[in-house]
């Protein structure tokens, strides 16, 4: 046990130097902005989504640099489940989010940082490629209802199922969509389309409103996760000496 907690001992480092990232975050906005109150929800909504995208950035960062699958799953577990209690103590102090509501986000954020920490896993044996293509990745995912408007205008052009298609493969691609479906319920400020920013960000939310349900966001998440791990585990990437 000493030497399984001393192994862990940089991975607590990091979940802590993680925490006190995402509590500044959202303690920062409470101090410096007069108009915080009125838009108290939002930012927690703004907040969730900097959650999912700082704690997959750590994970990946942790993993790419592991030297086994016991370092990096330890390692990406503290990560998942500090930001997962913070999560659940801010929330229910702030009485922004109910018991069921943490649950559903952190399964998402279980699933989501675990598909891109596989991904580092699968290029371990070179750390910095791990690092760069797992957060690059992440990083065009994440704002897909942006980034990825183009393709929904490309995909309109066929036929109208298979623009509807595209907006939902859109919807799924970012974890943030998924989140906000989970915490509707307590936060009816979560429905994306009705954000006037998002009019000006996206104007896919004008024609056709995105939703993605979290459970099948979470287990399709899982899946990929668990698929990417199976071919890292079996076939690593080798770079050409």
């Amino acid at each position: 046990m000493p030497g399984r907690f001393l192994n862990l001992r940089p991975a607590l480092f990091a979940a802590g130097a993680l925490t006190v990232a995402l509590l500044l975050l959202f303690l920062l906005p409470r101090f410096l902005l007069p108009y915080w109150p009125a838009l108290a929800t939002k930012f927690f909504l703004g907040w969730i989504a900097m959650l999912l995208l700082l704690t997959t950035v750590a994970s990946v960062l942790w993993v790419a640099r592991s030297e086994s699958f016991a370092d990096a799953f330890w390692g990406y577990a503290v990560l998942v489940d500090s930001a997962g209690v913070l999560l659940l103590l801010l929330g229910l102090i702030t009485g922004f989010l109910g018991l069921r509501d943490v649950f559903r986000l952190y399964l998402l954020l279980l699933t989501w940082v675990g598909v891109w920490s596989a991904v580092a896993y699968l290029f371990r044996r070179r750390p910095p490629l791990a690092a760069m293509l797992a957060m690059t990745f992440s990083a065009i995912f994440f704002a897909a209802p942006i980034v990825a408007l183009p393709l929904a205008r490309v995909s309109s052009r066929y036929s109208p199922a298979c623009r509807d298609h595209t907006l939902e493969l859109i919807a799924y691609a970012t974890p943030v969509l998924p989140a906000f479906d989970a915490v509707k319920s307590s936060l009816p400020a979560a429905h994306w389309p009705e954000w006037p920013v998002m009019y000006r960000m996206s104007d896919i939310s004008q024609e056709l409103g995105l939703r993605a349900r979290w459970h099948k966001a979470a287990l399709g998440y899982g899946l990929a996760a668990l698929v990417v791990l199976a071919v890292g585990s079996l076939h690593p990437f080798r770079p050409k000496e």
